[in-house]
């Protein structure tokens, strides 16, 4: 697989960690973290693979000290994408 394409596979991977993440706290607080994307950033949850930072940023307004927990969440639902370098940079940005 080239480059691009391989990237492209781990940002949808990302996107679908991210989403179930959120979900997982409920429907209304997914939807406020997408709001708060398109506000501030206008970019959506596959943009956050990256841009972490705003993610990162959106979670702390939203779930305050509890932004903790989603980081981890997000992380646990990456699974084995977890090694690769390009995802382990999105996570070391994310919960820097």
């Amino acid at each position: 697989m080239m480059f691009e394409e391989t990237r492209t596979v781990r940002k949808t991977i990302a996107a679908l960690a991210i989403n179930k993440s959120l979900q997982e706290v409920g429907w209304p607080a997914h939807e406020e973290v997408c709001s708060k994307l398109q506000q501030k950033y206008e970019c959506n949850i596959s943009d956050c693979f990256d841009h972490p930072q705003y993610l990162r940023k959106v979670l702390g307004e939203v779930f305050g000290d509890r932004s903790g927990e989603i980081i981890q969440s997000i992380h646990q639902n990456l699974g084995e994408e977890i090694n690769h370098i390009s995802t382990e940079y999105f996570l070391d940005s994310l919960s820097a």
